[in-house]
């Protein structure tokens, strides 16, 4: 049973947009229109009080337990001019680091981005990030757990405040 506002839908539906290609050749207009009408055909459940989120095609492609926020501290670097290169520096010492998305329109043309960048990610890693940084726009952190997931917001949170607020006193 879903709330008002929350749609159930089917992961493989949403990932199957991207396997339109010729839908990146579309206009704008047209193109957002076609992913509102997949995205409302990926649902699964009954409701026709909402529609999914325009965003549901990154959170399909990244995982079960993902969280999207818009923190100050991160914004700060996601924002800055040299902020891919501070955020590099700031996560050096990580095994997997976070992967930064270049700015993109929401919708299809931040989806594709994204499908297009993890796709990489995991060729280099052989795994998908846990943390995105989305220049201009917030962060994503992402994990196989609801607690994993919200320790992994805290700790990048805290390693970007840190950062920022290193002369502080």
């Amino acid at each position: 049973n879903c709330h008002k506002g929350w749609r159930k839908v089917s992961v493989p539906k949403i990932l199957d947009i991207f396997k339109n290609v010729p839908l990146k050749k579309l206009r704008e207009y047209l193109r957002e229109k076609y992913m509102v009408n997949r995205l409302l055909a990926s649902c699964e459940d009954n409701s026709s009080t909402s529609r999914p989120s325009v965003e549901s095609t990154m959170h399909a492609i990244l995982g079960r337990y993902v969280i999207h926020v818009h923190a100050l501290d991160v914004l700060a670097f996601a924002c800055a001019k040299n902020g891919k290169v501070e955020i590099d520096r700031l996560f050096r010492s990580e095994k997997h680091p976070p992967l930064w998305i270049p700015y993109a329109d929401p919708g299809f043309c931040l989806g594709w981005k994204v499908f297009s960048l993890v796709n990489r990610y995991v060729a280099k890693y052989r795994t998908k990030p846990d943390i995105l940084i989305m220049e201009k726009h917030g962060l994503v952190v992402v994990s196989d757990s609801a607690e994993g997931v919200i320790e992994l917001l805290r700790k990048v949170i805290v390693l970007c405040c840190k950062r920022l607020y290193k002369n502080i006193k």
